[in-house]
């Protein structure tokens, strides 16, 4: 097996890009007729008569089906015996009520911003767009084996998440909701529609309640209608099919609950570190003592020896830890704070109690709770090694179960550094089934997403021209790489609208607005970095299929199946990204001399194509990897998978966001067509003021 040193470069290699030339531009068809949504009343058999000339007819049993959904008896049995009988969803189920109504059935399923992996057992997810289309993830078990695995086939074909669903906006009513069917059916793509499938657009009065709307049908019988993943792009708005956003499930302004009481997440109620107004008494209090050991890193150099000096204290520490010692740090990890969401916390600290906290020398431990983390979790593994405990397992899995990412990207990159921190344990313990234990439970981790994205700090190093990049460019972190990368986490309409430094901005601004010392606050979050704690999972891929490769029988195929697919994805989102930035750069290098020193052009497009071939030399590292493992337990379905995704990282292509067709836009108002430009529109987005 090939073996990557953590200093292997990647040499120069010409690889031509595979961009689309652009085609002509097509004739736009003819302006759709005026359309004035019309109530529609059942005729005396209860059935609807839709779209042009009424030639569609929607039953009772059609709107039950989207309304509520269809639902099945789920007979539990143990030891041969029934001893449960739960409600599934075989189909449907496109409304807020219906969703709220089927939820009741199912009492154990909680919302995955209160979800923790050692005291609940199923989560669910939703956030609501700007047209108020309602995406919902639901847990497997919720499903009838055939109703998941549709939703896997629109996942794959990148028209829909795995175990997703989209709901009509809350408070339609269910003769709205026909109405907004016979609008669409009045507003056909026929370049995305066929015999058994309509795709239109409805509710065209406004470009920002403008709705994409799929309604299958067999013959003229409307079988099922619910809105598209991909809804229309106006602006920075909309939202296509996006795997990060299929894997990811960010807690935002936008997150939307479902009856679920927040008192189980409410840190006054349920944190070592809950009291309503933060204090140093209550930090201190609540804070291992282990943490104020810690040295202070600079912010200018990578300090390594400092780093060095302080693991081998973390080491003593958990030597001569006694079972009081350990069982607080135990305590203290477990926190909801710790172990779901310190960002409240820090609001405080950063805004109301900074003056007070400031002055304290210890302030900059006590509130660096994702750092404390890590040496916290360091320390245990220790402990483990020593005592022959397994706390270390109890909390990495925990974590991977339990972690939602906030929105903003500050959470994914601490959860990233975390992720790694836990992966370096796996691989350090030499252990197949760990290995094998901890792919499964990544597949399926609410911050997945956060270890697959890629943290490319070599643009900031300087090197030889001819390298592409090394594994850890030698640099310091700073806040400005951050910033950079949380500017790169925005949506997939956000990097197709917005330049990098407009993205930039949009992720100073989201910290502004809400941080009142913000800038005090990204010193402090980002002085613990370092590169190695950003390590792109590639680069571990060879340690960790070495040590699996011992035992192989023990991966799980399934789980293997997922990390691949969605590891790729989101590095194809990188691609993407890098493309968008620069697409007039890359075109117009490809026909310069090679290695033309004269030409100072030339060397701008090879800094820039040294990003794109070194997301590619990842997906090379990566997948032939794993396409030993994959031969080893005999999946050459999965062999195959991982050649094809080699051969075509810089063909495939990912859908970008699609606006309403110029044909349909009803909307008029000079003000909503005026382009602003991205300045203007970051002011509105987030307007200057105090910061909440």
């Amino acid at each position: 097996m090939a073996k990557i040193s953590r200093r292997k470069t990647i040499r120069h290699v010409e690889v031509k890009a595979s961009l689309r030339p652009s085609s002509p531009r097509k004739p736009q068809p003819p302006q759709a007729p005026v359309y004035k949504m019309r109530l529609i009343l059942p005729d005396s058999k209860g059935n609807y008569r839709l779209g042009p000339n009424d030639e569609y007819t929607l039953d009772a049993a059609g709107l039950e089906h989207i309304l509520n959904g269809d639902r099945a008896d789920q007979v539990i049995r143990r030891e041969g015996h029934p001893t449960e009988v739960r409600k599934v969803l075989k189909g449907g189920l496109h409304t807020s009520e219906g969703w709220q109504s089927f939820k009741d059935l199912r009492k154990e399923v909680v919302h995955g911003t209160i979800f923790r992996g050692d005291r609940d057992t199923l989560w669910y997810f939703a956030r609501e767009l700007q047209n108020g289309v309602i995406l919902l993830k639901i847990p497997r078990e919720l499903f009838q084996s055939n109703a998941a695995k549709l939703t896997m086939s629109a996942d794959v074909h990148y028209k829909s998440g795995y175990l997703w669903k989209t709901l009509f906006p809350k408070g339609v009513s269910a003769s709205k909701i026909v109405s907004i069917i016979d609008e669409a059916l009045f507003h056909l793509v026929e370049k995305e529609s066929d015999d058994g499938l309509k795709i239109g657009y409805a509710l065209l009065d406004d470009p920002f309640t403008a709705m994409k709307v799929r309604v299958q049908v067999t013959g003229r019988k409307i079988n099922s209608a619910f809105p598209t993943w991909g809804q229309p792009s106006t602006g920075n708005n909309g939202k296509p099919y996006s795997h990060a956003d299929a894997i990811g499930f960010p807690i935002a302004e936008s997150t939307v609950f479902f009856g679920d009481k927040q008192d189980s997440y409410d840190i006054t109620k349920t944190s070592l570190l809950g009291e309503s107004v933060v204090t140093l008494a209550m930090l201190r209090s609540a804070t291992p003592s282990l943490f104020l050991q810690r040295p202070q890193f600079s912010s200018e150099s990578r300090d390594l020896e400092l780093r060095s000096a302080w693991n081998g204290e973390l080491e003593n520490w958990a030597t001569k830890a006694s079972t009081f010692d350990i069982e607080a740090l135990r305590r203290y990890l477990h926190d909801v704070v710790i172990i779901k969401d310190s960002f409240p916390l820090l609001l405080d600290c950063y805004g109301p109690a900074y003056p007070e906290l400031v002055a304290d020398h210890d302030f900059r431990m006590l509130t660096a709770f994702r750092q404390n983390q890590i040496d916290g979790f360091k320390a245990v593994a220790h402990y483990d090694k020593i005592h022959g405990t397994g706390m270390a397992r109890e909390y990495a899995f925990l974590f991977l179960k339990s972690k939602f990412l906030r929105v903003g990207g500050l959470d994914t990159w601490e959860a990233k550094r975390f992720h790694v921190a836990i992966l370096q344990w796996v691989i350090s313990s030499d252990d197949p089934e760990l290995c094998c234990s901890y792919l499964k439970a990544l597949a399926v981790s609410p911050s997945r997403v956060a270890m697959y994205s890629d943290v490319d700090l070599n643009p900031y190093a300087a090197q030889d021209i001819t390298i592409i990049g090394v594994t850890d460019p030698d640099v310091r972190v700073k806040p400005n790489h951050f910033i950079r990368f949380s500017g790169n986490q925005a949506a997939l309409n956000y990097i197709i609208h917005f330049r990098p430094e407009e993205r930039d901005r949009l992720a100073h601004a989201a910290l502004e607005i809400y941080i009142k010392h913000y800038t005090e606050f990204l010193i402090e979050q980002i002085r613990h970095a370092d590169v190695e704690d950003l390590t792109s999972f590639a680069w571990f891929s060879d340690e960790l299929v070495e040590i699996i490769m011992k035992d192989p029988t023990k991966m799980d195929s399934d789980a293997l199946r997922l990390v691949l697919h969605d590891y790729y994805r989101i590095i194809q989102i990188a691609q993407i990204r890098v493309v968008a930035d620069n697409h007039v750069i890359l075109q117009g290098g490809k026909n310069l001399p090679f290695n033309d020193a004269e030409f100072s052009g030339y060397w701008v497009y090879t800094k820039i194509k040294h990003q794109r071939d070194w997301l590619a030399a990842q997906v090379n590292i990566f997948f032939s990897e794993f396409k030993e493992l994959c031969e080893a337990i005999g999946n050459g379905q999965l062999a195959n998978i991982c050649d094809s995704r080699m051969k075509n990282f810089y063909r495939d292509i990912i859908p970008t966001p699609e606006a309403v067709p110029s044909r349909f836009r009803r909307w008029a108002s000079p003000k909503i067509n005026r382009k602003m430009d991205a300045s203007e529109l970051i002011d509105v987005m987030f307007p200057r003021g105090e910061p909440r």
